[in-house]
């Protein structure tokens, strides 16, 4: 007798189910696809902030050098320099690292605060003169040092105080780095023209990642030298290590030619040029490509990642944001789980219905089933 309500209540159960579970799954891929396009949106956003802070940073260092070597200042300074570097002795190398360097009265990496050597040279004098100016724009900027360099490559004067400090960038020890490649392309520049390179390990400042950008020098229409910055990577670590519009699991970075990362991971404890990057996304990058991908990362783990190029003076770096796709998928999850529970329940309440509702199965009237057959 209950046979008939059986089956309209199964019928009834699965087409709520069936019809449920189609409208579910079309709700989870729109779900998907728009959770998606607005990590996109956010990620896209993270890594234009930080690009334009990068922006900012190197116009910063283009303007400096740009109004610095055009003033009647660092012309002078470094026409000054120049003589008064050859006068220090047969040995003008030596004798200016022994006035700053070897008997300073301040150890490594606060020799900078030396203003005038008692030695009452000319180049002491000039020393005194012009340093507190170079000092207030280092620190001004954050450099890491600030050089004064003749024609003949002679490093006349620097800021910090280094190993380097009277070295020549021709043939002297430090040459072949990216400081003397800089120098030698700057120097033959037209005014104005900014030469940079890619951040590196740099001998003189203990192996520490440094960029040199430098420009020539002109006076009365003649080249005289070049005024160059060492660039520190803090503060683009700092840039790209910020974690605003990144979630839990995001992050930014940027890495070199040879997919070495070069700022600091959010996620691991790595030193600059210590962590390699070979993705698809660097890849792409570093070959002028934009765009998103889903990629293995670092970590291997599944993430979202949007890659563009970031280029300053010849140098190209792929600046990469990611996220990992569990985190955008956590959502989607939790929503597939309530509406499994809410299928279920509609599937129980369209059977039940069909119970009730269902009539009930007739035996014709006289109908004896002892008697049938």
């Amino acid at each position: 007798m209950h046979s008939n309500k059986i089956r309209v209540a199964l019928v009834a159960a699965a087409i709520a189910a069936l019809s449920f579970a189609a409208a579910s799954l079309i709700s989870l891929e729109t779900l998907r696809a728009n959770v998606r396009a607005g990590l996109e949106q956010r990620l896209s956003l993270a890594l234009t902030s930080r690009l334009i802070k990068l922006e900012r940073i190197t116009a910063t260092v283009e303007q400096d050098l740009a109004l610095s070597s055009a003033s009647t200042l660092v012309q002078t300074a470094l026409a000054s320099f120049t003589q008064a570097f050859r006068l220090l002795g047969e040995d003008p190398t030596a004798e200016v690292q022994r006035l700053y360097l070897t008997e300073s009265p301040h150890g490594p990496g606060e020799r900078h605060a030396l203003v005038e050597a008692d030695d009452g040279s000319f180049y002491s004098g000039l020393h005194g003169l012009y340093h507190p100016w170079f000092q207030r724009l280092m620190a001004a900027r954050d450099y890491y040092d600030i050089f004064l360099i003749n024609k003949n490559g002679d490093i006349v004067y620097s800021t910090f105080k280094e190993d380097d400090l009277g070295t020549n960038l021709i043939d002297g020890p430090y040459s072949g780095e990216a400081i003397g490649t800089i120098f030698r392309r700057a120097l033959d520049a037209a005014p104005g023209t900014i030469a940079a390179s890619d951040f590196a390990p740099y001998p003189p400042s203990a192996g520490l990642p440094a960029a040199f950008a430098g420009t020539p020098v002109y006076r009365d229409g003649k080249a005289i030298g070049v005024m160059l910055v060492q660039l520190r990577l803090d503060p683009i670590d700092e840039v790209m290590r910020a974690s605003d519009f990144l979630g839990a699991t995001g992050e930014t970075y940027l890495a070199n030619q040879d997919a070495l990362m070069l700022t600091r991971a959010r996620f691991a404890d790595n030193d600059p040029f210590a962590l390699t990057v070979e993705n698809e996304a660097v890849s792409r990058a570093l070959k002028g490509a934009a765009g998103f991908l889903e990629i293995g990362d670092y970590r291997g783990e599944d993430v979202l990642a949007v890659y563009r190029p970031f280029q300053w003076a010849g140098a190209t770096w792929a600046a990469v944001a990611e996220i990992q796709i569990a985190e955008f998928d956590t959502g989607a999850k939790a929503l597939a789980r309530w509406l499994l529970i809410v299928g279920a329940l509609l599937a129980l309440l369209a059977g039940a219905i069909g119970w009730i509702l269902a009539a009930p199965e007739r035996t014709p009237r006289g109908y004896d089933p002892d008697k049938a057959g």
